[in-house]
């Protein structure tokens, strides 16, 4: 390595480092005040396209503004009023057949203890009585400890709902502001910028807009992926409603926290106490393949719509899952394009040497 190169390198390392300590001080500092301001920038910057194109028909900007936030709220509020409604049903649905469920449920579980309570004298030298009211008492214990947990939670999310309203409202009163005002207020912003580091927004400004385009467009064929090997396996299974059984699965395969396996492993484990072991058998293989073919597939669909080397994708997204959960794990690849973005549009620094088209 050269002298010029070497003094490059430490460079960019004290850069790093600065925009590493930069970018500490504005997430714990900084960001928590100016969240709801900064998501109502970036809510604009969603909306503004409706109210472009609605100006371009002849509707005045100032009421095309107003129009496209009204359009956009009143579609996002009607996507999750449906949502709710359909959960609130289902709940309901599912609420009026518990007592039935239930019944099922213990009198299948009452028939496998009473097997299980022939069998454990063989293992265990200690009184099945014994053993069976140490394991009630264990479970007692960890329901009890669930409720705790569960109470604490209800109350620190209540104690949090007024400033999350409030957030909530400064956020949309903000989104609409600036939507209003979108050029004054991005040229205001963009003048006092460095004017590369202004281009550099801007470019990626357009850049991200694009690639979220294809993101959604990745994450929505693993969705159909997801849906179609669901309906294939509960149609082969025999399972009733096995559409929308599929969709609904789908859609919570989605997120990680939970994923399929929230409603196929419950569930496998219930029919089998229901005496019903080739269903709940062939309920765990699905969630199986379904997992496998997800973790071999989302690396590569997601890739190919973002331009990403799978292994680049793989590893952008198991350490923004890691850091950041699941925003983070959606973010990260992102990210990464971004940066191999920058790069090659020259807003980055490259060594000395070396060209501005990195392989992605």
């Amino acid at each position: 390595m050269t002298r010029p190169q070497k003094e490059h390198l430490l460079l960019n390392l004290l850069l790093a480092g600065a925009l590493v300590a930069a970018g500490w001080f504005f997430l714990r500092v900084a960001l928590p005040g100016l969240l709801p301001f900064l998501l109502g920038l970036g809510l604009a910057v969603l909306i503004h396209p409706i109210a472009c194109w609605m100006a371009k028909r002849g509707v005045r900007r100032r009421p095309a503004a107003l129009l496209a936030c009204l359009f956009f709220y009143l579609g996002i509020g009607g996507a999750l009023w449906a949502v709710g409604w359909l959960a609130c049903s289902q709940a309901v649905s599912l609420f009026s057949h518990l007592p039935q469920l239930w019944e099922e449920t213990a009198l299948a579980l009452g028939a496998w203890l009473e097997r299980v309570s022939r069998f454990l004298p063989r293992l265990f030298p200690i009184p099945t009585g014994q053993l069976m009211e140490t394991l009630t008492q264990a479970g007692m214990s960890c329901l009890g400890s669930l409720s705790a947990a569960a109470m604490d939670g209800i109350a620190h999310l209540a104690a949090a709902l007024p400033s999350a309203a409030l957030a909530l409202v400064l956020t949309l009163l903000s989104s609409v502001l600036i939507t209003l005002d979108y050029n004054q207020v991005t040229g205001f912003l963009v003048s006092h910028l460095p004017r590369p580091v202004g281009e550099a927004l801007l470019g990626s400004k357009r850049f991200l807009l694009g690639s979220m385009l294809r993101l959604c467009r990745a994450y929505f064929l693993i969705l159909l992926l997801t849906f179609l090997e669901l309906a294939a396996g509960l149609w082969l299974l025999g399972v009733d409603y096995f559409l929308a059984m599929a969709a609904l699965i789908a859609a919570l395969d989605i997120l990680p926290v939970l994923g399929s396996g929230a409603v196929l492993l419950p569930w496998a484990a219930i029919e089998l106490l229901l005496g019903r072991p080739s269903l709940g058998a062939g309920l765990a293989a699905l969630w199986g393949v379904i997992t496998l073919v997800r973790n071999v597939a989302e690396p590569r669909i997601v890739g190919q719509q973002l331009g990403l080397h799978p292994v680049a994708t793989v590893t952008a997204m198991y350490m923004g899952l890691h850091l950041a959960g699941f925003l983070g794990m959606i973010a990260a690849p992102l990210l990464a394009m971004l940066a191999v973005f920058l790069i090659r549009e020259g807003y980055l620094p490259t060594p000395p040497g070396k060209d501005r088209s990195p392989s992605p």
